[in-house]
């Protein structure tokens, strides 16, 4: 039977006012954006990661701890959230100093790097079939095309450095299951070992860090 699809574009825009900084905000509220979009999303997040909010009761607000931040971008680089830092009320001359605060955010951004997220296929983290960790403190998410794909891996839920083993599994991207892969790591981010065995690489991230990675396939592997 004939059937027809419509698909909206959009930009989400998720604002926390009231939320106490002095905690992680949770990951099963971070992809606030929804799946609905097949693309990258961009998200407007409150100044409250930056300036603080006061938590109910309080009078006044104070700046989160480093880790606050640290293990919240992790959590938006696991769901495809690509957030601001400021939000409209924040002035002007805050936005444009860049304090060294606001400096985590842009590795966010460095993750993509020359890849057109456009043009890629996304899975989070809790959809993830293409990149297998052992550590249940490591997980992944994947954008990918039938070129190359970029893996996120982020240690989002321990302040704690975590080792992980990672697998990926080359059919799930549309590639040949023998295919032989390589792993290009992105600005800011360390390389992995490779292990023995097929398209297996051992690393460790610190507390709550995250790091991303061009995956490519030897010539002539690709179907």
């Amino acid at each position: 039977m004939p059937a027809l699809f419509f698909q909206d574009l959009c930009t989400v825009t998720a604002i926390f006012e009231e939320y106490p900084s002095t905690e992680p905000l949770p990951l099963y509220l971070t992809p606030a954006q929804g799946e609905f979009v097949n693309a990258a999303q961009m998200t407007l997040v409150s100044s409250f990661l930056t300036n603080g909010a006061a938590a109910p009761g309080e009078a006044e607000s104070s700046p989160p701890p480093p880790e606050v931040v640290d293990a919240y971008l992790a959590r938006c680089a696991l769901v495809g959230i690509f957030p601001w830092a400021h939000s409209g009320n924040v002035g002007a001359a805050d936005a444009y100093e860049l304090p060294a605060r606001i400096r985590p955010w842009y590795k966010l951004f460095a993750i993509r790097g020359t890849a057109d997220l456009a043009t890629m296929q996304f899975l989070p983290y809790h959809r993830q079939t293409a990149v297998i960790t052992d550590n249940p403190y490591v997980r992944a998410a994947t954008y990918w095309n039938r070129e190359q794909a970029l893996v996120v891996l982020a240690n989002s839920e321990s302040a704690q450095p975590a080792a992980f083993s990672v697998r990926l599994v080359p059919e799930q991207f549309g590639w040949p299951m023998d295919a032989k892969v390589e792993l290009t790591p992105s600005r800011d981010s360390a390389p992995l070992k490779a292990e023995r065995g097929a398209a297996r690489f051992s690393g460790t991230l610190k507390g709550f860090e995250f790091a991303a990675y061009t995956v490519t396939v030897s010539r002539g592997a690709a179907r």
